[in-house]
């Protein structure tokens, strides 16, 4: 019936302009007229994650996935609604076999790099993300995997590397405070005080424009 591809598309208007309940509305009626739909219940998994209604996404990425196993796309998603979670184990699984099929997917190399960094491995960390990187994952997303190994890396006390991972996160996310605290934090902690002012600079001047937005 036409009335599934027509929901479909005017469920992705919807979700383009952020409308996300009407978005999940119109896939639900998609996947009403057409069950076996894939690409009405993929998209409803991304409506319902993005409203942050992370049970029923799972439930529409199940389907998905038992209509099409090697659904990348669905896996990827439900990765990503595991580590909202904080259900690290099952967020790696995800994203370990959406890299079995595809294993030049930047994105999911920028959540495997984070998960490291969760569960203290910071050398795969890094390794996750410079592949992040390789393979073009998006600038918001990699520069919050730099971040988060910035951070793990303070704490332990290696402030040179911090540095380091913060000045590449500053070079992906340049308008938030967050890097360029970190930046300045860790080049203080390293002595390069001149370095670290600079940072700090940037700092202010970033929480001045975004004043409501720091941490990813």
């Amino acid at each position: 019936p036409r009335a599934g591809p027509g929901n479909c598309n005017l469920g992705t208007v919807y979700f383009e302009n952020g409308q996300f309940d009407h978005a999940a509305q119109c896939f639900r009626n998609a996947v009403k007229a057409r069950p076996e739909y894939v690409r009405a219940w993929d998209n409803l998994a991304a409506a319902l994650g993005a409203n942050q209604h992370y049970d029923k996404a799972v439930e529409a990425c199940e389907r998905v996935l038992e209509l099409a196993p090697e659904h990348a796309g669905a896996r990827f998603k439900l990765g990503t609604i595991r580590f909202r979670q904080d259900r690290n184990e099952e967020a790696e699984a995800c994203f370990q076999r959406t890299l079995d099929l595809q294993p030049e997917d930047g994105s999911t190399h920028a959540y495997l790099s984070m998960l490291a960094v969760r569960r203290g491995s910071l050398d795969a960390a890094r390794e996750h993300a410079e592949q992040a990187a390789l393979h073009g994952a998006e600038d918001g997303l990699l520069g919050t995997a730099w971040a988060a190994l910035g951070r793990a890396r303070m704490e332990r006390k290696r402030y040179g590397e911090a540095s380091e991972a913060f000045r590449l996160a500053t070079e992906k996310r340049p308008r938030d405070f967050e890097p360029w605290q970190g930046l300045g934090q860790a080049l203080r902690k390293a002595g390069s005080l001149s370095d670290a002012e600079h940072a700090f600079f940037f700092a202010v001047q970033m929480n001045s424009r975004n004043p409501g937005r720091r941490r990813a």
